[in-house]
């Protein structure tokens, strides 16, 4: 054997060590703490390679694999490039402010000579667009990448096959890929957790939000599913990133509802609760809802409330939290009756109008939450998540009916007689997840969210005891339970535990905290605006620092500028994710004019923003 490999095999070992060491207190480490059974490194004269059984697996060594796999990964034919954002004109009727600015910084692109729609393009050295590696073999290639500063923009690594994994710790220094400030991700084994990839693309929203690169090592079927919930967390942390109009609507709102009831102290009742939704399942829970009424407190979420009337079943207390003045229609027609409604505060007032008793709290991930000392978690995207969180605020046994968050292929999503009986109910975007008690389930991006919202809001309060009655998709840390399994033993005075939640919510001056909207608007548009002047970037790579920038300044904002920060922050998102997006397709390496010109749109902007929207 040569020095030369000698000294190689020495440092593998070496890797192998660290990695041994970095994941001694994860699960991980038991990993690396068998022996592989199938695949062996392996070593002679002619270099390093893996073996399985007899065979050879690559034919010029473990390091010429490496280098082929990680030669440049945007012309290189084994990636495949996919763009998640388009590039059509926002309609501008809901959101005229924003839309309009967004749709500026589109036709500064499109009067570029240089700018080429859908074909981003990255300087040779420059970081590489977020990398989903779907099987490691050596993980020599993802070393190579990463020790040349093209991950940046990070990476994720899903391998199903915990040998190869094992083999992968002599090559990839693991304890640097998965850097805290890097926010990548690595599974091994099982399924790709959709919930991990989707906060993958959270964590850095802007940066990794318009395209993605894919390399698959294999054809395996954990492989297929792995790329359907990656595709589908890519998706959906795109959503819900709002506007600086919307937020309006939910302030005006909120400060016209000071005079209900607010929650204050949540009570907590001997009584479980069941929280209804409008998955096309409910239509097979009424037996049980019917049979429990008298032993459970049912909230009903949105929607549900017609088919729960239609089947003679009435809800203890109705729950809205969506802006729009449509909802009165819909209750009144339902009919709402003397039903109390536990609305969002930001809901219009003409809504909380419909019901005898109103009350109302504050959903998170709002401007209006600034007006309030105390807010609901886990109440976002969908009502059937606001109603899911309160209950765990009143009870620690939860059953969970029509909370479907998944559908049958080309079925309907909602219960039949509801507000969507006469509308097209199918989902445009489908992807198959683990149902709860049926193989053929599918979600799209808004529900998987809704999911993963009720699987951290379950995490959090691990004393409640949550059963999942519905058909649909699995929810983590909920309890598969048929209805008919269900057997409910606590007891308590129903008329009580009503009481108990309706007097949770006081009617106090010193629920309301004051706030300078003037001061804190102003102080927010010059602070992130500032984040992007700061610099002016010469090429693709200083573009993606910038913007990094300024998202977490928009982020950071939050600790003093309570109301003007979140206020903001969905329309400048939308303005820099343009900026990003279109700058990445002009051809050129200097980007700095376009940028230049882009910012001084977003600027006037939040400007026309910041004089609109005072009150």
């Amino acid at each position: 054997m040569s020095f030369d490999l000698c000294a190689e095999q020495n440092r593998l070992l070496k890797r192998f060590a660290k990695n041994e060491a970095f994941f001694a207190q994860s699960e991980i480490g038991a990993i690396l703490a068998r022996q592989n059974e199938r695949l062996k490194l392996y070593f002679s004269s002619n270099g390093v390679n893996v073996r399985e059984g007899d065979r050879t697996l690559f034919e010029n060594g473990a390091l010429d694999r490496a280098q082929e796999l990680a030669a440049n990964p945007l012309t290189n034919p084994r990636y495949v490039p996919i763009v998640v954002q388009d590039f059509s004109k926002e309609p501008s009727e809901q959101t005229p402010i924003t839309s309009s600015g967004v749709n500026h910084i589109l036709e500064l692109a499109q009067n570029d000579a240089d700018f080429t729609p859908y074909q981003a393009h990255f300087d040779r050295f420059a970081p590489l667009p977020p990398i989903v590696f779907y099987g490691v073999e050596t993980g020599a290639h993802i070393a190579l990448l990463d020790e040349n500063e093209r991950l940046s923009n990070g990476a994720i690594i899903y391998e199903s096959d915990p040998e190869w994994f094992l083999i992968s710790c002599y090559f990839l220094d693991y304890s640097r890929f998965l850097d805290p400030a890097k926010a990548n991700l690595l599974i091994v084994g099982g399924k790709m957790r959709g919930e991990l990839a989707y906060q993958f693309f959270v964590a850095d929203r802007l940066c990794r939000g318009f395209v993605r690169l894919e390399l698959a090592l294999d054809n395996a079927a954990e492989t297929a599913d792995a790329k359907r919930q990656v595709s589908i967390a890519h998706k959906e942390a795109l959503r819900g990133w709002g506007t600086s109009e919307d937020e309006l609507i939910g302030v005006q709102n909120a400060i016209a509802n000071a005079k209900y009831p607010r929650l204050s102290a949540p009570a907590k009742i001997a009584l479980p609760i069941a929280v209804v939704g409008n998955g096309a399942s409910l239509e097979t829970l009424f037996d049980f809802l019917r049979e429990n009424k008298k032993r459970l407190i049912i909230f009903c979420a949105g929607t549900a409330l017609k088919p729960l009337l239609s089947a003679g079943i009435k809800p203890d207390f109705h729950i809205e939290i969506e802006r729009m003045g449509h909802l009165a229609d819909i209750l009144r027609e339902a009919p709402i009756g003397d039903i109390p409604l536990l609305a969002a505060d930001l809901v219009d007032p003409t809504t909380l109008r419909t019901a005898k008793e109103s009350f109302v709290f504050s959903r998170d991930s709002s401007a209006a939450l600034a007006f309030s000392k105390k807010k609901v978690d886990f109440s976002s995207p969908i009502v059937g998540n606001a109603a899911f969180s309160l209950a765990l605020l009143f009870s620690d046994e939860i059953y969970l009916c029509g909370i479907d968050v998944g559908f049958r292929r080309d079925r309907k999503i909602h219960a039949a007689k509801s507000f969507y009986d006469d509308k097209n109910d199918a989902s445009a975007e489908q992807t198959p997840t683990r149902g709860n008690f049926s193989g053929d389930i599918w979600t799209n991006s808004l529900l998987a969210h809704s999911r993963a919202s009720l699987g951290s809001a379950i995490a959090f309060y691990p004393q409640a005891k949550v059963f999942n009655l519905s058909d649909g998709a699995f929810i983590a840390g909920a309890k598969s339970l048929r209805s008919n399994e269900a057997l409910i033993t606590k007891k308590g005075d129903k008329r009580n535990a009503i009481k108990a939640i309706k007097k949770s919510f006081t009617v106090s001056d010193d629920l309301l905290v004051e706030v300078n909207i003037k001061e804190e608007l102003k102080a927010a548009k010059t602070a992130l605006i500032s984040a992007l002047e700061r610099h002016n970037p010469q090429n693709k790579k200083e573009l993606f620092v910038a913007l990094r920038e300024a998202y977490l300044v928009s982020f950071s904002l939050e600790k003093n500028l309570p109301f003007g920060a979140p206020f903001l922050r969905g329309s400048f998102w939308r303005l820099a994710n343009a900026l990003l997006k279109t700058a990445l397709c002009v051809k050129r390496s200097d980007i700095s004019s376009f940028y230049n010109a882009a910012v001084k749109s977003i600027a006037q902007t939040l400007e026309n923003l910041r004089l609109s929207c005072q009150t």
